[in-house]
């Protein structure tokens, strides 16, 4: 089994097993690097996304190909989700735990009435390495709507470094918006509950994902300003009222950390 060796790679992670289920020995990391993702942010339906919450086919397929396989995502109501596994060698999917979070897990297989998971965990955690479900067991952890992942064997096709240039280009437009975006919010005063929404929506990209995709660069000298920068935001979340958050962060450090990702990224656009 493979296991989670950074932060929200529960996906990642994911993709590990199902390729070792085709025979391919890969860990979440050589995935992620693979993927070029600590250099990929995108904005979806007003929310900014980087690092391992790309985890849609369309930023896996940028790495799949280059070791023979492509990922596949088939939209079902979940009540018909049972039925199609059976037919599957291996899938992934999200499910709900009792976290109410979704986490991403992997089918292995069925015993008698039971369809077996693997649990995309981190190796020393004491959550389970496996779940063993009925279909009604499986069913009400997951959304109405459901996304199931899968792989499909294609000829092996290499990398090319080139192909990753407009993208590079793209989430440095992306992160110069969110720059903006983030400075407008911390300079308009807002209450506690809307402070806990924006951090998914606006910070969470660049001082949660952000900061898990440097430390896998190993750019210390990156992370240092945006960790300062996320422990007073966390602390702000304590106070009750309206807060005006430009007064609480160090506005200077986080736009400056914003910088210094972008101009990562264009160095890494320009040696393509």
């Amino acid at each position: 089994m493979k296991y989670m060796t950074f932060n929200s790679s529960c996906a990642c992670a994911g993709v590990a097993n199902m390729l070792a289920v085709w025979g391919i020995d890969k860990e979440d990391r050589e995935i992620a690097l693979g993927m070029r993702l600590p250099y990929l942010f995108e904005k979806e339906c007003n929310i900014y996304l980087g690092g391992p919450m790309l985890q849609s086919a369309k930023w896996f397929n940028l790495y799949l190909p280059s070791v023979g396989f492509s990922m596949t995502e088939q939209h079902l109501s979940r009540e018909d989700v049972p039925s199609y596994l059976s037919t599957q060698k291996t899938a992934m999917m999200g499910v709900f735990l009792a976290s109410q979070e979704k986490h991403a897990i992997v089918y292995q297989g069925r015993r008698g009435k039971h369809f077996l998971f693997w649990n995309n965990k981190w190796q020393h955690s004491d959550d389970p390495a496996q779940f063993c479900w009925t279909a009604d067991e499986l069913i009400r952890r997951l959304d109405q709507d459901v996304v199931v992942a899968g792989l499909q064997p294609v000829p092996v096709v290499p990398i090319a470094d080139s192909s990753f240039q407009p993208l590079y280009q793209h989430s440095c437009q992306v992160l110069a918006e969110l720059k903006e975006e983030l400075r407008a919010f911390c300079e308009t005063k807002h209450s506690r509950n809307e402070i806990g929404a924006a951090l998914n929506t606006l910070f969470r990209p660049i001082l949660l994902d952000g900061i898990t995709m440097l430390e896998l660069l190993q750019r210390w000298d990156l992370t240092e300003p945006l960790r300062d920068v996320q422990k007073e935001l966390l602390k702000v979340r304590r106070i009750e009222g309206t807060v005006l958050l430009s007064e609480r962060i160090d506005m200077g450090r986080l736009m400056e950390g914003i910088d210094a990702y972008i101009a990562l990224i264009r160095e890494k656009c320009d040696a393509v």
